[in-house]
């Protein structure tokens, strides 16, 4: 097996897909103009991953990992905290894919 083959992880190709996900969850879940805080945090937090994922595509390194995984982390946790609760679907989808990415970032570190 190349070199290439052996540094090629799907969990990155994921997470470059759902930080982009996350960055424009704001409109498609219908909170952008509601809650500008969460907005924010989601613009920040999916161009962050898909910066992230996009470099540990091409170059994998544990920082970049453990950074996927706080960003995660704190995108679930940004629900309760920058009040998205208000909006059930929007809060279950926040929730949902801050710990997909946390997961797979982990996945990635140790699998």
């Amino acid at each position: 097996m190349s070199d290439t083959q052996n540094r090629f992880r799907w969990q990155d190709t994921l997470n470059l897909m759902l930080g982009i996900g996350v960055g424009v969850s704001p409109w498609l879940l219908g909170y952008a103009g509601t809650l500008p805080a969460a907005t924010w945090s989601a613009m920040i937090v999916g161009g962050a991953i898909v910066v992230l994922a996009a470099i540990d595509i091409d170059a994998p390194a544990r920082w970049e990992e453990w950074s996927i995984v706080a960003l995660g982390v704190w995108h679930a946790a940004s629900a309760f905290v920058l009040g998205l609760l208000e909006f059930r679907m929007a809060a279950m989808v926040t929730i949902g894919a801050g710990l997909a990415i946390a997961v797979l970032g982990l996945w990635a570190l140790y699998g």
